[in-house]
């Protein structure tokens, strides 16, 4: 676990592999599609969940894929992975945390409505220290399909609280990209989060980070579960 700490201090993230219960994931993906079925009252399966999604989006119906979201995330099928990652992060920090809220990203093909530009987790959560875990739903997660990269390290940089508030449009997402971000460019590795199913990554709240643009034929979801707790680095747990 020493090795994990210190690897996750100084990369502003952790990826964990082949680690989460096949049981729980697909309970999980089982309640996705009974979600999304009922609450856009049209048969949701493996095979067509990118397609009635996508063409929910064409049309506009912003309100009714935002409402499947939110009922599937916070359903006790969902909820019941948050035990499991509180124990992953006490391992890891030695510290308990709280659940404060949980999410999914969906990186759909082309498109930039949902793809979060460069920034960190913080402005979102300023008076709240958090740490933020992600895993792949019904498929990988990779360079292609546009998951997650991160500036490595970028973590050390503190709160930055120099940004520019960027939103497409009211019913799209909105980012809080650094100032100086093209300087942090040239002085972090950027790296991509590519991850299997069961696996997950776990990272700093002052990790620079941003979705990238989907290229392949499906979607991308990653789930989301968001905590609050101490976990700054002491270097007395290094030794």
């Amino acid at each position: 676990m020493k090795q994990n700490y210190n690897k996750f201090h100084s990369n502003g993230h952790l990826i964990i592999r082949n680690n989460i219960p096949s049981i729980n994931l697909k309970k999980i993906e089982k309640n996705f599609f009974s979600t999304y079925s009922k609450t856009l009252k049209i048969k949701v399966n493996k095979k067509n969940y990118s397609k009635i999604i996508l063409d929910f989006e064409k049309e506009d119906k912003f309100d009714e894929l935002y409402s499947a979201l939110k009922k599937f995330t916070s359903s006790k099928e969902f909820l019941s992975l948050s035990k499991f990652f509180q124990k992953k992060a006490k391992n890891i920090f030695k510290k308990n945390f709280k659940l404060i809220n949980t999410g999914m990203a969906i990186g759909l093909n082309n498109s930039n409505r949902t793809a979060y530009k460069w920034h960190q987790e913080k402005p979102y959560y300023p008076n709240t220290k958090t740490i933020h875990f992600q895993f792949p739903l019904l498929s990988q997660c990779n360079k292609k399909n546009g998951t997650m990269s991160v500036l490595s390290g970028s973590n050390a940089e503190g709160y930055i609280k120099s940004v520019n508030n960027f939103q497409k449009h009211k019913k799209a997402v909105n980012s809080f990209i650094p100032t100086k971000i093209n300087e942090f460019k040239k002085k972090y590795k950027e790296t991509f989060i590519n991850m299997n199913k069961k696996d997950f990554v776990l990272f700093h709240e002052n990790v620079i980070h941003k979705t990238n643009k989907n290229r392949s034929s499906k979607i991308r979801l990653a789930c989301i579960f968001r905590f609050k707790g101490d976990y700054e680095y002491n270097s007395k747990k290094t030794q």
